[in-house]
């Protein structure tokens, strides 16, 4: 099982010039847990302010708190082919980190001490 976030095709740190296109992909690859029911998450940290993928596939902010933060899917594992999550044009000059996260039971909550599996690609615009 394997959550991946690539930011411009890249699973690594990556650095952009403004006003470049951010471009931010999630993919799993299931494996022997397809059909587990997990949550889904896809986060992301700009500078101090976080921010999470809703349901409706927009980015929302919240305070930092896990319990105000929900996630963009609940449901069975399965192979997702590469989803954009995210094209931006002039993302503004800083610092990001975006998560993709699924964790275990499907419950709303996101687990950071219980079965998580977590993915996460560094951007920095200058």
């Amino acid at each position: 099982i394997e959550p991946t976030i690539k930011a411009n095709g890249a699973t690594s740190n990556i650095t952009v010039n403004y006003p470049a296109t951010v471009s931010v992909t999630v993919e799993m690859n299931a494996g022997n847990y397809m059909g587990v029911n997990v949550d889904w998450w896809v986060v992301a940290l700009a500078g101090s302010s976080w921010y999470y993928l809703n349901n409706s596939f927009q980015w929302t902010s919240f305070d930092g708190t896990l319990s105000n933060c929900h996630p963009v899917s609940q449901g069975a594992l399965l192979n997702l082919p590469a989803t954009q999550v995210l094209s931006y044009t002039g993302l503004p000059m800083g610092s990001y980190t975006f998560f993709f996260d699924v964790d275990y039971p499907m419950d709303g909550i996101l687990n950071v001490e219980g079965p998580i599996l977590v993915d996460s690609v560094n951007v920095v615009v200058q």
